[in-house]
């Protein structure tokens, strides 16, 4: 994958949220339904209709849409240097 879609992958707050989380999980499965209580319809539905499907097309994520189950897809790997460099610098790089 290239330096612009791994850019573009971590170009919305939400992605780069799921993405921090999943680098910390352990063991490497989370629901992506965790929000359902705190946060809108709206942010439910965007990571359903966009940012989770935009994660899974380009193997960064494995999404299991009867589950909701997400585990670390076989592009993980290559994109864990930049989520690793947003964790350290978070005081820079604003969440939204």
């Amino acid at each position: 994958m290239k330096t612009d879609a791994y850019l573009d992958a971590l170009g919305d707050v939400r992605r780069r949220q799921l993405l921090t989380a999943l680098a910390e999980e352990n063991p490497q499965l989370m629901d992506h339904r965790y929000a359902e209580d705190s946060e809108t319809e709206e942010y439910r539905i965007q990571m359903h209709h966009v940012h989770l499907p935009k994660l899974a097309d380009r193997d960064i994520i494995d999404w299991d849409r009867q589950t909701g189950q997400i585990t670390k897809g076989p592009e993980f790997e290559a994109i864990r240097p930049l989520i690793e460099c947003l964790r350290q610098e978070t005081a820079e790089f604003p969440s939204q």
